[in-house]
């Protein structure tokens, strides 16, 4: 029971401000939101008393998006701040201090889909995840011992890239990484022994690894997985500021729709 060992401490991790390297795995590993989780893991993001701040959300996606769409940039700076509106009214900072829970322990937070590589703590029904588990016939997944327990699930990542044909030096494009949504439907969403949709849209799931894509470019199934897992980040990968359009692999193909529509998002609201 891989998962079950430090679920039974994260209310006292969540509760901790000083973290060691260890304890900052085990709060990343219940994350379900890779980008989030990788912040924890590296030391950027510690949630305190079990939530964290506006501001602290802010920082997270200044970090993965500005390198993307530089404020240089105009309209890379509509499409930032419109993101950013969209991505706080979900994160549901309502409490009177301005916080929201961190981690997510509850069914509401979830996206509408997912692909259950990480599962987060649902602290209500510990057996949210657990229905697909047992059935030899969705894959060795299913048969894991850790099936349905919150935490990371290698098995399940492994799983898609055997659906997807990747080997560890295989590389996947933006095509490849949405693809995991797809499969997603046939691993743990199969009709009487299906994990729950969360309440939000199902597109968030390809929005998700697509945002892999625009901050990663293609990228190696080992260094995927290395994400993934264990919240960290492919070799060639760095924190500054990249001037967008400057590296092809780095540039988000966007609609003129989506650039209008969060250009005026951005200056209305």
């Amino acid at each position: 029971m891989r998962a079950a060992s430090f679920v039974l401490t994260l209310p006292l991790l969540a509760l901790a401000t000083n973290l060691t390297s260890e304890e900052r795995i085990a709060l990343a590993n219940v994350i379900a939101c890779p980008f989030i989780a990788a912040e924890v893991r590296h030391g950027r993001l510690t949630p305190e008393d079990g939530k964290w701040t506006k501001d602290q959300a802010d920082a997270v996606m200044d970090t993965y998006m500005k390198p993307v769409f530089s404020k240089t940039w105009l309209v890379g700076s509509a499409i930032v701040g419109a993101f950013k509106l969209a991505v706080m009214w979900a994160f549901d900072f309502s409490d009177n201090d301005g916080t929201g829970p961190m981690p997510w322990v509850e069914l509401k937070y979830m996206h509408g889909k997912h692909s259950g590589i990480r599962l987060t703590n649902i602290t209500a029904d510990p057996s949210t995840w657990k229905q697909p588990c047992h059935q030899a016939d969705l894959g060795a997944w299913s048969m894991d011992p850790s099936c349905g327990e919150p935490g990371v699930h290698p098995e399940v990542f492994d799983h898609y890239a055997t659906l997807l044909g990747k080997q560890a030096d295989d590389t996947w494009n933006q095509d490849d990484l949405e693809a995991v949504c797809d499969k997603a439907d046939d691993t743990i969403y199969v009709e009487g022994k299906a994990q729950p949709y969360g309440p939000s849209s199902k597109s968030l799931c390809v929005s998700t690894y697509k945002a892999m894509h625009w901050v990663f470019g293609d990228i190696t199934t080992a260094d995927l997985k290395a994400f993934l897992i264990n919240s960290t980040y492919p070799a060639s990968y760095d924190l500054k500021p990249r001037v967008a359009g400057a590296d092809a692999s780095f540039r988000p193909e966007v609609s003129v729709a989506v650039l209008l529509t969060a250009t005026l998002v951005y200056f209305l609201l």
